[in-house]
């Protein structure tokens, strides 16, 4: 096998096992503690730093004003 589809089919493998790790810790349950409270981004969405990059992303690092 040369060395480019091994190359690709480890990034492919690790992309797979990053979607997984994702998925797991997308559709875990919510952490409780101790007296009943929930800790943050618990709720069933995604975390405050990982939905603000997200905006950042969405917007470009050079994106014009419409």
């Amino acid at each position: 096998m040369p060395s480019s589809r091994r190359l690709v089919l480890s990034l492919s493998l690790a992309g797979l096992a990053a979607l997984g790790a994702y998925a797991w810790y997308a559709n875990r349950p919510p952490a409780v503690l101790p007296g009943g409270t929930q800790t943050a981004g618990a709720q069933g969405g995604p975390p405050a730093a990982v939905a603000a990059g997200a905006k950042a992303v969405a917007g470009g690092a050079g994106a014009a004003p419409g």
